[in-house]
Order: C-alpha cells, then structure tokens, then sequence
C-alpha cells in the first residue's frame, strides 16, 4: 500500500478521535522518502530520505512535482516528478503526531520470520512494560570522537542522557564491540 494511501488513513482516523497524539507503524509498511538533501554531505548521497515524519503531519501539503535528482546511488534516494517521493526537505507544517516504527522486513541474518520477530519483539516488550525483566541497568559509552580533538562533543548526548536512566555510577567508557563480547 503506498505512503499515501497509508498516510490518508492516519487523517481519518486523526479526523475522529479526538485525542490522538501519536502513531505506531508496526510491521512492513510503507517507508515514505522526502527531499533534496545529503544530511551527511556525500554527494551521491543528495536526495529524498526516509521521512516517516509525513505519517505525522495530517496536514502539511507536500508535492511530488520539482524535486528532479538522479545522482544518488542508492535508488531511494533517488527523486523525480512523480514517483512517490516527496519535495518537501523540511516538515511543511506543524506535526500533530508522533509517529514510532517497528519493522523486521529484510532481516535474514536473523533466521527467522519476520512475523516470528515481531512476536519475539512483542512478548520481550510486554514483559520489559510489566517490569518482569530481569536487566543490568548499566549504560556503555564508546567515544571514538573525543571533545579533544571534535568540538562537537558526540559523546556528549550519551554521558546527559544515561544520567538519568542507569545513574552516574553505571557508566562506562569503553570500546564498545570487545566489551559485548566480553561481558
């Protein structure tokens, strides 16, 4: 079902329940692409992007009209009149939604299903809603980009935010990939 038809339905449903306020896309359904832009500066990246943000705009108006840009490589990036990909590379109106995706569509690493994931996924969260999860709250940060040298600060976002969640004391700075393979 393309994003439209998708996102039409979303508006319907906005349209009679009054206290709706977000989405949840939950299986394969349709990854709307927007824009003209390269986010990371690559240019044969420039072009349209997954934008699920279009599922929570219900009414913005975005076209499918001037955007013309064929130097990506990969092909949903890749953007023309008329082929499903929207113009618009900022939001074109405020969002009434938040919109959530859950999606294990081309995920053979895995060997299962994907509607097996989804139920593995599914029962994992209700268990982990009713607190019957038994997990480690600990948090691990593997700073490569060190506020020395990148005055971004990447980490930065990390060390705020597991603050809260695990406490300053369950913080670890460590390289990432030998310390799961080792604890």
């Amino acid at each position: 079902v393309p994003a439209n038809i998708i996102r039409t339905i979303i508006q319907n449903k906005y349209q009679i329940t009054p206290n709706l306020r977000a989405v949840l896309i939950l299986g394969h359904i349709a990854v709307p692409y927007s824009g003209d832009i390269n986010p990371d500066g690559h240019p044969d990246h420039k072009g349209a992007w997954a934008a699920d943000v279009y599922y929570g705009d219900v009414d913005g108006a975005w076209t499918d009209a001037t955007v013309n840009t064929i130097a990506a490589v990969r092909p949903e990036n890749k953007n023309v009149p008329g082929d499903g990909k929207w113009d618009q590379s900022t939001i074109p109106s405020n969002l009434e939604l938040q919109v959530s995706r859950i999606d294990f569509a081309n995920m053979p690493a895995f060997g299962k299903t994907e509607v097996q994931m989804m139920k593995d996924y599914l029962n994992r969260d209700h268990v982990y809603k009713m607190d019957s999860l038994n997990m480690v709250k600990r948090a691990l940060i593997d700073d490569n980009f060190p506020a020395s040298s990148y005055p971004e600060a990447f980490a930065a976002n990390g060390w705020r935010n597991f603050n809260p969640i695990v406490s300053r004391d369950s913080i670890k700075a460590l390289d990432f990939i030998s310390t799961l393979n080792t604890t």
